[in-house]
Parts: C-alpha cells; sequence; structure tokens
C-alpha cells in the first residue's frame, strides 16, 4: 500500500516556538519536513475584543494519519487553543513522494 503524505497548517507565537514545534515533529519522526513562514500579522477576535498579533505559520508534510498527526502536533503547540487544519492535496510530485517513503528518519544514533 502506497504512503500519502499529508500536509497540515498551524500558526505559533513565534520563530523560537516554531523552531520547537518543527524540531519535535522531526526529531520523533511526526513529519519529514516543516517550512517555516515568518512574519505573518494576524486580526482575531476573542471575548469581544479585537487583537492583532505576530505569527509564524508551519507547514508540515507527514506520513502520519490525519487522527496521529492531530494527537503529536497537540501535545506540543504552545497555543491552548491552536488552529490545525489538514490541507487536502491530490496531484503531488510522484519523486517526492517516493523520497518520503524512503525517507531515512532522524536518529540519536
Amino acid at each position: 500500500m502506497k504512503k500519502r503524505i499529508n500536509i497540515f497548517y498551524t500558526t505559533t507565537a513565534s520563530i523560537k516556538d516554531a523552531k520547537k514545534i518543527a524540531k519535535y515533529l522531526l526529531i520523533n519522526n511526526y513529519s519529514t519536513c516543516v517550512n517555516v513562514f515568518p512574519g505573518i500579522f494576524s486580526l482575531y477576535t476573542e471575548n469581544q475584543k479585537l487583537y492583532e498579533n505576530n505569527e509564524v505559520v508551519l507547514i508540515i508534510k507527514t506520513l502520519l494519519s490525519k487522527k496521529q498527526f492531530f494527537a503529536n502536533l497537540k501535545k506540543i503547540h504552545n497555543y491552548k487553543i491552536p488552529f490545525i487544519s489538514f490541507i487536502e492535496s491530490h496531484c503531488l510530485n510522484h519523486e517526492y513522494i517516493k523520497w518520503a517513503e524512503n525517507q531515512t528518519f532522524y536518529s540519536n544514533s
């Protein structure tokens, strides 16, 4: 059975937080690659107040199922209620899929 690459989108408060999340996911083999986009400006409402914050976006590629990935990302995410979204992808580069399937994951040895 061919493995599927799942893509997830989340945000966090800083580069430091983004690196912590990315390294956790990579070192524990929960992800094959994490793209980090700093300098995102977010506006949102909470408790009838308007907030403006700088954030960092993470786009995470993984071979884990949605259920497995959500559980592991929630363990490390620094937000109390993180936004985590699955991005549906129907057309992926076959060479990348093959690379991810044959990836030698991180090892401490």
